[in-house]
């Protein structure tokens, strides 16, 4: 069994978090109507509406002074919610340890719509939501983390050549950000 360094998880968690809000933030120039928080009625492809959920785990694990196992270092999920009409809702979990006791979770959850390009990429514009950490954090998102349909800019989650398909026999899409990276989302 093997102990994870400080230094080694710390470099992990930093590029991991780094990684994860690199691929899921850009900002766009041309400006959506605001609808007076009515988020109104926007295009997706009718295989997009309801749950869909990604989760990434660790292969690396962290052992307490005695040895024993107590799980996995770090793990990532977001879950998305859209409706008919493009209005939904994306939840972000982050968790990373690096032994008993130094755990940091962070929940975000946002509210707004998403819209599909001829492209078939899916762009979610959060209008709202929350900060959650186990650090103590507790707050409602700032105008930067959001998007701001007045100028056009501002945060939009970005999910680049979505495909509908199944495997294992379930309901799944896929999003392809590279050749070589491919993330799946489940349907619940």
């Amino acid at each position: 069994m093997k102990k994870l360094t400080l230094n080694k998880l710390f470099f992990a968690i930093a590029a991991c978090l780094l990684m994860s809000f690199a691929t899921i933030s850009c900002s766009k120039e041309g400006a959506k109507p605001d609808n007076g928080g009515n988020y109104g009625t926007y295009y997706i492809d009718p295989q997009l509406v309801g749950e869909w959920m990604w989760t990434s785990g660790s292969d690396g694990a962290y052992y307490d002074e005695n040895g024993v196992y107590h799980g996995a270092a770090y793990g990532f999920a977001t879950k998305f919610t859209v409706d008919a009409n493009g209005n939904g809702t994306c939840f972000q979990h982050v968790y990373s340890s690096i032994g008993t006791g130094t755990e940091l979770a962070v929940d975000i959850s946002y509210n707004g719509y998403y819209e599909m390009d001829d492209a078939g990429n899916l762009n979610f514009y959060p209008m709202s939501g929350t900060y959650i950490s186990t650090s103590g954090t507790n707050r409602p998102l700032h105008g930067d983390e959001l998007y701001n349909p007045s100028t056009g800019g501002g945060r939009i989650l970005t999910y680049p050549s979505v495909n509908f398909t199944t495997q294992g026999g379930r309901e799944c899409l896929t999003v392809t950000y590279s050749e070589t990276e491919t993330e799946f989302f489940y349907k619940l």
